[in-house]
């Protein structure tokens, strides 16, 4: 894992998880392997929990 799969798993905000899984399918899916990684995982559920889409 890079810091570009960080930023790009953070882009699931903006402009939105939907559009990615419409538009950029293989985005969507490096986006749920980087939200998988314990120490992503582990920040986003402590800090986006209300927000994450997956």
């Amino acid at each position: 894992m890079s810091a570009l799969d960080v930023y790009v798993a953070m882009m699931q905000w903006t402009p939105g998880r939907a559009w990615f899984s419409e538009h950029r399918p293989k985005i969507t899916g490096a986006v749920d392997k980087t939200g998988q990684h314990p120490v992503v995982a582990s920040v986003w559920n402590r800090n986006f929990k209300n927000d994450r889409a997956t």
